[in-house]
């Protein structure tokens, strides 16, 4: 790239803890993990934490950022705390509904999201 910038990789892994220690085998200079959802990222953390890689403490001492997906509480309560994405659920599902009952074709709909910036990246 001209900018520099390494190309994000993309690496799906078991279900698991262990995964993130079978990440940083295969990608060892990995900075960065997006879960496909905050128990995922959660179980990731828990295997850099066994592989020493994730530290209690701010963003910024972290050699491994995590951001999960879903705003679990549970991210709140652990350490260091999950950063994630928020979605509006209950908005999501107001808005399905309505549009069931309405019926009117296909529809694309913005609700939006929010990234929550915490301990883990």
């Amino acid at each position: 790239m001209a900018s520099g910038l390494a190309e994000p990789r993309r690496l799906i892994l078991e279900r698991n803890a262990s995964g993130s220690v079978a990440a940083h085998a295969k990608l060892p200079d990995v900075d960065a993990v997006f879960a496909a959802n905050d128990a995922h990222a959660i179980g990731f953390m828990s295997g850099l934490r066994k592989a020493g890689l994730l530290r209690d403490g701010p963003a910024s001492a972290q050699p491994v950022a995590v951001i999960g997906l879903g705003d679990l509480e549970m991210g709140q309560l652990i350490s260091p705390t999950l950063s994630t994405i928020s979605v509006h659920g209950d908005a999501i599902g107001r808005t399905a509904a309505t549009l069931t009952l309405e019926r009117g074709g296909e529809r694309r709909i913005d609700l939006g999201f929010e990234l929550v910036l915490r301990d883990s990246g």
